[in-house]
């Protein structure tokens, strides 16, 4: 995987903004990212007032949207689903496939998500990118 990349997976919701925010809380909880040594914070939004120390995970992008920009994870375009994957309805396999290509089409310090379906149903949600 590239410096820096990140991917994660969380079983679908149809409200991504919910995910993003659980999905961070998981991944804050389980303590799953680099911090120096010292004290952590104590809540994500502590984590994410430290600008001096990035902790390679989701967690240093802080917020979930509509359009890219910088800190934000924003959904791929229908083009964007279409030319990766021939569909506007990839599997978790398909997604799987493409993860490293997926983690370099959006700049250091974004960050992208898309549904996975499974038998024309939407599975899961995948969140992938790169730390700033």
């Amino acid at each position: 995987m590239i410096r820096g990349a990140w991917s994660y997976w969380w079983p679908y919701t149809p409200d991504p903004r919910s995910a993003f925010t659980d999905l961070c809380n998981s991944v804050f909880r389980q303590g799953d990212f680099l911090w120096p040594r010292g004290k952590r914070p104590a809540s994500v939004a502590a984590l994410r007032k430290r600008a001096d120390h990035l902790t390679e995970t989701i967690l240093d992008l802080k917020e979930l949207g509509a359009s890219r920009g910088p800190n934000v994870v924003s959904p791929l375009s229908a083009d964007q689903l279409d030319a990766l994957f021939g569909t506007a309805a990839p599997s978790r396999e398909m997604v799987e496939s493409q993860l490293q290509l997926l983690v370099q089409i959006r700049p250091r310090g974004e960050g992208g998500y898309l549904v996975t379906y499974e038998a024309g149903e939407p599975t899961e949600l995948a969140f992938f990118g790169r730390s700033p």
